[in-house]
């Protein structure tokens, strides 16, 4: 499988293969790129200036209804594999390839909060890959019959609550909490939880934009602006 090879050997080939691809539609606008909330900002800094791209975010399952529905998304940025190997199967004719990792974090409002005796907050998981990794980190946790569970949207709806400290705890990512670091927003007890989303990239349009598109994100600068912003391109986190 291709995340067994060598990680960087792999981004080397997908952009190859995305910057000499033949094209078989010019598209005079925008490249429209629909992404997960939680990899809104490193895609927005990837493409910074960038006036022929269109970030649209929300939560990956919302953007796979959306693209059923007939959106006009060229690329689609899927926080997990599963989202995207269906959209593929539905709608694509191209298979889904692997992009970036993200960790699952545990935010508390005070260091010396015990965890899970109030409220948590964490995305919807019938919409949001991190919401279902927190919904199995919490079956794994006794005594949480009494826990308040307060369903965001979305991870951003979720970065909210955190942002404003309206709830006691909170499941997130890695890349948010290095949001909040480099925002100078970081407050309470952050927890790194070994539980991890593997980002995949679906092409679904074709055209010069796109692959450029494409070939902008698999670059070397792209790469370095992941791992600054607290994504991996391999199992092993630093």
């Amino acid at each position: 499988m291709l995340r067994l090879m060598n990680s960087r050997l792999i981004w080397i080939i997908y952009s190859s293969l995305f910057f000499f691809s033949c094209t078989s539609v010019e598209n005079d606008g925008k490249v429209i790129i629909a992404v997960s909330s939680s990899s809104r900002n490193v895609v927005e800094a990837i493409f910074d200036n960038n006036k022929n791209v269109e970030i649209i975010s929300g939560s990956t399952g919302h953007l796979v209804t959306q693209l059923l529905n007939g959106a006009p998304y060229d690329i689609f940025l899927s926080a997990d594999s599963s989202y995207a190997h269906y959209a593929a199967l539905t709608i694509g004719e191209n298979q889904p390839l692997y992009f970036s990792s993200n960790q699952l974090y545990l935010w508390k409002s005070s260091e010396d909060m015990p965890e899970f005796q109030q409220n948590v907050a964490f995305a919807n998981p019938k919409h949001a890959p991190f919401g279902k990794l927190a919904q199995l980190h919490l079956l794994q946790k006794k005594d949480t019959n009494t826990l308040t569970q307060i369903v965001g949207q979305s991870i951003s709806q979720v970065n909210q609550y955190i942002h404003t400290k309206s709830v006691d705890q909170a499941y997130t990512s890695k890349s948010s909490f290095v949001d909040f670091m480099n925002n100078g927003e970081l407050s309470g007890d952050w927890k790194a939880l070994p539980f991890y989303c593997d980002q995949y990239i679906l092409k679904i349009n074709t055209s010069k934009k796109v692959d450029e598109a494409l070939h902008e994100l698999y670059s070397q600068e792209a790469l370095e602006l992941l791992v600054q912003n607290g994504f991996s391109i391999n199992r092993e986190w630093n």
